[in-house]
């Protein structure tokens, strides 16, 4: 039996939501040991301790949903390391996970590929001066952070002075640059499941049930874990499930998406889709968005880990190799 590591960051305090619950750790664990001798690596600091820790333990493969503790680059820090030590891993390449943390780039990504975004712009300092064609109200985000972290009801601004004033706060806070888009406030939030080579590739559109805010802001966040069936599948039509496979298949193709990913849309009372982020590195709680969507089209929450598993590469983050023959 191959002995795969699972490299994690864990949430104790019930406010790191980038970082996965116990109970998520174990239930990844007991899907991945019905092929596998799995080991558990925790990577806290200091960063050595668990390079050391890896390296020691010699495994086949690593099943890496490390998000990191702090820096743009911190989710692409992991498979970066993989590829220095020469370790097999899965899920995707440091190059992709760092275009995805960087919010900014995909949306500079998405205008390439004639997708639609919100109008948008960065900010690199509180006094910020509106580009000439931008409109309020809008939302305030951290550049580089994502579970919503940074968001609450203050990120959405109706003015230039409620805008600056928050910009204040936010840089505070978070000591990086912050992106401010138009907010569609017409509209609905919904994601869309990508796992390369499973089913359709790309799951027909979830969105949570029940919503009390008009965001998915970070303390709603925390209480939805505790909420039955808070995802519920989203109905778009035949043209629109066709746009959104369109948008999909031409961001994963340009980030280098290799193996999974949850892209946000938000659909306009209108009919326009615009993609909002692409999560390269995804919560994979078993009601969490990204399964959830598996789910609903007939694939269980062991069927994706473990299919996400048998799809190793050795550390581009563009190629794709076969499949790791399993005992």
């Amino acid at each position: 039996m191959n002995k795969l590591a699972l490299i994690y960051n864990v949430n104790l305090t019930g406010d790191e939501l980038e970082f996965d619950y116990p109970d998520t750790i174990d239930a990844i664990c007991r899907a991945l040991e019905r092929r596998f001798q799995v080991v558990r690596c925790e990577c806290s600091k200091p960063l050595f301790n668990w390079i050391e820790k890896l390296s020691n333990l010699n495994p086949d493969l690593v099943f890496n949903i490390a998000e990191g503790h702090q820096g743009a680059m911190r989710e692409a820090l992991f498979p970066a390391i993989m590829d220095e030590l020469g370790i097999m891993y899965v899920g995707n390449g440091p190059l992709s996970l760092a275009i995805c943390q960087n919010k900014a780039m995909v949306k500079r990504i998405a205008a390439d590929h004639k997708i639609p975004t919100p109008r948008w712009f960065l900010c690199s300092k509180p006094s910020a001066e509106l580009p000439h064609d931008f409109h309020f109200p809008a939302i305030v985000k951290p550049n580089y952070w994502g579970s919503s972290i940074g968001l609450s009801k203050r990120s959405i601004v109706t003015s230039l002075e409620e805008l600056r004033e928050h910009l204040k706060w936010m840089f505070q806070q978070y000591q990086s640059s912050v992106l401010v888009e138009e907010y569609i406030s017409q509209g609905t939030d919904m994601s869309v499941t990508y796992v390369r080579n499973l089913g359709p590739e790309i799951f027909s559109p979830v969105c949570y049930d029940g919503l009390d805010s008009q965001i998915y802001d970070f303390e709603w966040k925390k209480q939805s874990r505790n909420l039955p069936n808070i995802v519920k599948s989203y109905s778009v039509s035949q043209s629109q499930m066709t746009t959104i496979k369109e948008y999909t298949n031409s961001l994963v193709n340009a980030v280098g998406i290799n193996s999974y990913c949850r892209i946000d849309f938000r659909l306009a009372d209108n009919g326009t889709i615009y993609m909002l982020e692409i999560n390269g590195q995804v919560e994979m709680a078993p009601k969490a968005e990204f399964i959830a969507a598996a789910e609903m089209n007939g694939f269980a929450f062991e069927d994706v880990v473990l299919h996400i598993a048998s799809k190793p590469h050795p550390g581009s983050c563009f190629d794709i190799c076969g499949e790791m023959t399993m005992p």
